[in-house]
């Protein structure tokens, strides 16, 4: 059963932005958190998902004003299902992060510039990318039609 409650989503949100300097006394049973569309700036440099939102499925952070590396993504231990991290200020290159066959990354309308990485996309991973500065030549992965 999947529940967000209040206290539930505010201490996710005192976690995901600790600068208030109240964070969440223990893991948080959390499966979805939706904290898009608002004006959550700032990095997150901080995000531990592992430790304080272990039940984490799906992570929606669009459309804020977040900025710094996704290398803090890194710190998970299993795949989330869906991550939204589009229209945001997110900058470097996509880490290597636990995905798997139904795993959706939306990080599109960003400032990520790098060569694309050689992910392991097989197997129904949706990636959405768009907007960004990626450069370089494309990956093993990308297919163009013949």
């Amino acid at each position: 059963m999947r529940t967000s409650t209040g206290t539930q989503a505010w201490d996710a949100l005192r976690f995901l932005f600790p600068s208030s300097g109240i964070a969440p006394a223990g893991a948080v049973a959390l499966q979805q958190c939706a904290l898009h569309s608002n004006r959550f700036a700032g990095r997150i440099d901080a995000l531990n998902l592992t430790d304080h939102l272990p039940s984490l499925e799906t992570l929606t952070l669009h459309g804020n004003r977040l900025t710094g590396s996704l290398d803090p993504l890194t710190s998970l231990e299993r795949p989330l299902q869906f991550l939204t991290l589009s229209d945001n200020k997110f900058t470097g290159r996509i880490p290597e992060l636990p995905t798997n066959d139904s795993t959706t990354l939306m990080l599109q309308d960003n400032r990520l510039s790098c060569k694309l990485p050689e992910l392991n996309a097989a197997g129904g991973t949706n990636l959405v990318l768009p907007g960004n500065a990626f450069d370089g030549p494309p990956p093993s992965w990308v297919q163009y039609p013949a």
